[in-house]
């Protein structure tokens, strides 16, 4: 019972022709999750090595991962919808991954930002218009964020596992950041923007029913917390403007702290970032 589609709101949208098809899907997914032995469409991850090393000597030292970490996994996903596309993850992470990432944000949270997304400005060295933030804290938001340091050998695995499932090169993942949510903390509704294809949120524990959330109300669809678990889905439009469909908030816990990553996959490579397009988090 990871994700519910609340009937209701989809009984309310009757004339609409997703209802039968999407019920189908939710279905299928229910039972994967429950323990059917029906499996989802399988993705492989392709092993990954981190190196480092000087190219004039041609030396290569090969990084060792702790234990746990995984570099090569098969991922299974179930699709919720098609349109849009939103797709969920089994065990995206394990524990020992989300142990290790939780340690890199111990003790460096800081309250969360939020920004105009859709805000755009012209880069006057190239002409081109780039994607620009500006970040400020806002009641419309109250959690805890911290940005994960990109040089670290596991932060880099995730980032190339986030791009495989997203299809996109890894130069154009941003910066992995873990959100903190304890009771009464949320984020009221929000797009993450059109300029990023992708959003991968990935869930680091597990919340009782009714509790943490995330909510799309324009779909009545809920996803409850489940530890390991990472849901994707597509921000533009085929035209490139955002989707107002996939507007999104996250709900409050009540009665536990929750912990979760966004990941987002941007239109330009990191180095054509510019600054903070990696906190404008869920």
């Amino acid at each position: 019972d990871f994700y519910r589609i609340m009937s209701a709101e989809l009984e309310a949208k009757a004339e609409s022709t997703i209802s039968d098809e999407l019920s189908e899907k939710v279905q299928k997914g229910l039972n994967i999750l429950e323990g059917s032995t029906e499996k989802p469409e399988a993705a492989s991850e392709q092993p990954a090595t981190a190196t480092e090393g000087d190219a004039s000597v041609a030396t290569v030292r090969t990084y060792s991962y702790p234990p746990g970490i995984r570099t090569s996994v098969e991922l299974f996903r179930s699709v919720v919808m098609e349109d849009p596309k939103i797709v969920i993850f089994q065990q995206f992470l394990n524990d020992a991954e989300i142990d290790y990432l939780m340690k890199l944000a111990e003790g460096r949270f800081y309250p969360s930002l939020t920004g105009a997304a859709d805000a755009y400005a012209l880069n006057e060295a190239s002409g081109q218009r780039m994607n620009v933030l500006e970040e400020k804290r806002s009641s419309n938001r109250t959690s805890f964020s911290c940005v994960l340091d990109t040089e670290d050998p596991v932060v880099q695995l995730i980032q190339r596992r986030v791009a495989f499932v997203a299809e996109y090169p890894a130069s154009h993942v941003e910066r992995l950041s873990v959100v903190r949510y304890e009771p009464g903390q949320y984020f009221n509704l929000h797009h993450d923007g059109q300029f990023r294809p992708r959003t991968v949120f990935i869930y680091l524990n597990t919340l009782p029913e009714g509790e943490g959330e995330t909510y799309f109300p324009n779909l009545g669809v809920r996803f409850r917390p489940t530890k390991g678990v990472a849901v994707m889905w597509t921000n533009p439009l085929p035209s490139g403007a955002p989707d107002d469909r996939v507007l999104h908030q996250a709900l409050a816990p009540k009665t536990m702290t929750k912990y979760g990553m966004n990941v987002f996959v941007n239109e330009r490579p990191r180095s054509n970032h510019p600054p903070g397009t990696s906190t404008i988090v869920h």
